[in-house]
């Protein structure tokens, strides 16, 4: 029987693949270097396995950039068929299909290094104000923590807005992915600036990073099962590992494609 089921549904996504074959699938992107960016070379390493996966199945992607509130909402009412690489939580779940992980990474609480905060949970962070930017997740447990005002929360439009409001001691933390920070110090600020930046060593979250497809169109579901199947062999073929070190270098961990 389980044979059975394992023909029928790689026939329905073989047929899913003729189907789409041919197409562009219209997705929408934001800046969040080093993986993402309308400045990179392909986009950025994550687009780029985007593009490759879907390339398997003969489809051609189209990015358009947005600040992430509305590349979010571009996409949550169907004027695109979806956006790349999001947390997946509850709420983004009524509205979206999503793939399995393109990118898994961790998030540290950065501080300027004259101050030191010890946290074991986030009640540890009352009244604290950290720099979180819009339509961005954190972890269940700081997420909650922001909705219920226990932690104060100084809203953003991008990460590099939060790091400044860091360094001009506007916040005393904010939320970050250490190749983000790295690519927003080398970036945007000076050696000075760089050497008043420190963290705790414990992790807010470990995300994983995800394609999601809008929930409107019918053939989505089965294009994220074969999209799923595609990225999976991109990964045993050792391919996505490549594309990330191409791209990062000394940046890149093997934790990003487990």
């Amino acid at each position: 029987m389980a044979i059975v089921k394992c023909l029928v549904l790689t026939t329905c996504l073989l047929q899913l693949s003729i189907c789409f074959a041919g197409q562009v699938i219209r997705l929408t992107n934001g800046e969040w270097e080093p993986f993402l960016s309308e400045k990179l070379p392909k986009f950025g390493p994550s687009s780029q396995v985007v593009t490759e996966v879907f390339a398997r199945l003969g489809i051609t992607v189209s990015y358009d950039f947005f600040p992430w509130p509305r590349a979010y909402e571009n996409a949550r009412i169907g004027r695109w068929n979806g956006s790349v690489i999001w947390i997946k939580n509850n709420e983004r779940a009524k509205f979206f299909y999503f793939s399995d992980p393109i990118l898994v990474l961790p998030k540290y609480l950065y501080h300027l290094s004259t101050k030191e905060y010890e946290w074991t949970t986030v009640h540890d962070l009352k009244g604290l104000v950290i720099g979180v930017t819009y339509s961005y997740t954190y972890g269940m447990e700081l997420d909650k923590a922001l909705e219920t005002g226990l932690v104060k929360a100084s809203w953003v439009t991008s990460d590099l807005i939060g790091l400044k409001k860091l360094l001009s001691g506007r916040v005393d933390l904010v939320p970050l992915e250490p190749q983000v920070l790295q690519s927003l110090l080398k970036n945007n600020f000076s050696k000075a600036e760089k050497e008043k930046i420190s963290f705790h060593e414990k992790p807010v979250t470990i995300a994983a990073y995800r394609l999601m497809l809008n929930k409107d169109n019918p053939d989505h579901f089965q294009l994220i099962e074969a999209f799923n199947r595609e990225l999976n062999q991109l990964k045993k073929s050792g391919r996505v590992e490549k594309i990330y070190k191409a791209i990062l270098g000394d940046m890149y961990t093997s934790s990003f494609v487990d």
